[in-house]
């Protein structure tokens, strides 16, 4: 999947606001509950695409509120969108009963869409694909797609993706519901976390096949969803966790602050079941990464939980007491390229409908330049890519570029004098480009390069 080259750096960004939503219903087919869901450009219109369960909808951008066009994609659990093989047209991974495809689009607008198995990874349990992640595990690599099937399971996508039989490796045989990925031990590899009722971490040992050390950070809890991210701009990754307690209240999502994995309490749920969706994304654009959280049961709020630095987060409503459930859901995207970041969901008992809640504040007053970075310290800008690589390709003195998605997961870092190699962007989107420079020199560069 690959589509013009594109490089974009955003500066004097306006923080955005996060008290106005809209809630749009999509039909899902009526199949029954999913385990996939995921959210991304599939087409190069600059509009997030959504794909969940056995099916592909086309984002109409404007308001969204008509104009989806849904598209069957085979049967069974998308879970990924992830530039598989390098060309125009969008790619897509599901998990089914017999097997993983490889779904990739046959047109530019997703109209057709083929679909080839290449690993035998499938689904046979409740809880098979609950977790699953994209992340690129061992330099050099292509990205892994991480599932929590039998274990934790990499399929890493090869160079040769059309041959099929894709490797598969078992990182770890511990099992888990929800998963997430990131770099706790700032050693720039992704690691691992994940859990049921003791969450836990895995330390990546620099190679997919090597030993992936599991270390466990609290017990007694009741994990469904994990995820891996920079909650307090240290440079470590802290793990949050959600609990889902099925038909009971009192379920917690709870941040647990690495290295000592101090305990922070966010919310205790009041309604039933609890938090059967959780993600991280910098919402406002501020630099720190908040957390969104949907319920399942009844009564069902969507929430985002606003950090202000400090370990305070400001509460902020999107949807109260309402049907629409999220189950592994509440997925953050930008759907009709106005800058807000929207929020996704799929039911499970709801006959697997598809909610979607439109920011109703668009991002402005954006200054767009072209690839300049100014001052002395660390900037975060945000970058859409469509292909290559990012690099450092001037300036002086020692400089630390690292880059992120949107949800906070480290994609890869690079340090050194300029030229700094290029990190390599496994999927069109947007990213957080950080670049640190520790010598106090004026300026550098960073560019896109094929």
């Amino acid at each position: 999947m690959r589509g013009l080259p594109v490089f974009l750096l955003c500066f004097g960004l306006t923080y955005a606001q996060l008290d106005s939503w809209t809630a749009i219903e999509l039909d899902a087919g009526g199949d029954g509950p999913t385990y996939g869901i995921a959210a991304g450009d599939l087409t190069g219109d600059g509009n997030a695409d959504i794909v969940c369960g056995s099916y592909f909808w086309r984002s109409p951008g404007g308001d969204l509120e008509s104009g989806w066009v849904r598209k069957d994609l085979g049967g069974a659990d998308a879970c990924a969108i992830v530039d598989v093989d390098g060309d125009e047209f969008g790619d897509v991974i599901v998990v089914a009963g017999d097997g993983t495809y490889w779904c990739e689009a046959q047109d530019a607008n997703g109209d057709s869409w083929s679909r080839d198995k290449v690993a035998n990874i499938s689904k046979s349990e409740h809880t098979d694909l609950q977790g699953y992640q994209v992340a690129v595990l061992e330099d050099g690599k292509n990205p892994s797609i991480i599932v929590n099937i039998g274990g934790v399971v990499a399929i890493t996508i090869p160079d040769n993706p059309e041959a099929g039989n894709w490797p598969t490796q078992t990182l770890n045989s511990s099992s888990s519901i929800g998963l997430g990925a990131g770099d706790i031990d700032e050693d720039g590899d992704i690691d691992i976390a994940g859990g049921t009722s003791t969450v836990w971490w895995l330390e990546n040992p620099g190679t997919i096949a090597g030993s992936w050390t599991k270390h466990d950070i609290a017990s007694g809890l009741s994990v469904d969803r994990v995820e891996i991210a920079d909650i307090d701009g240290d440079g470590d990754g802290d793990v949050v966790m959600a609990e889902e307690k099925f038909g009971q209240t009192g379920a917690k999502v709870i941040i647990y602050e690495a290295p000592d994995w101090t305990a922070h309490e966010l919310v205790t749920c009041s309604c039933t079941h609890g938090y059967m969706s959780m993600h991280v994304a910098d919402f406002d654009y501020d630099g720190n990464l908040d957390v969104v959280t949907g319920e399942g049961g009844s009564n069902c709020k969507v929430e985002i939980w606003v950090n202000e630095g400090s370990w305070q987060f400001e509460r902020k409503e999107v949807s109260a007491n309402s049907s629409r459930q999220s189950h592994i859901g509440v997925v953050p995207a930008d759907l009709n390229g106005d800058g807000g970041i929207d929020i996704v969901s799929n039911s499970y008992l709801q006959d697997s409908k598809v909610f979607v809640w439109r920011n109703n504040h668009p991002v402005a007053s954006v200054e767009d330049r072209q690839g300049l970075l100014h001052g002395n310290n660390a900037s975060s800008p945000f970058v859409t890519v469509h292909n290559g690589k990012l690099r450092v390709s001037e300036g002086s003195g020692q400089v630390s570029l690292a880059v992120f998605d949107m949800a906070g997961h480290l994609i890869g870092r690079a340090n050194g004098a300029a030229p700094v190699s290029g990190i390599k962007i496994p999927q069109s989107g947007i990213y957080i480009a950080r670049i640190t420079n520790r010598t106090n020199q004026a300026v550098f560069r960073i560019n896109l390069t094929k």
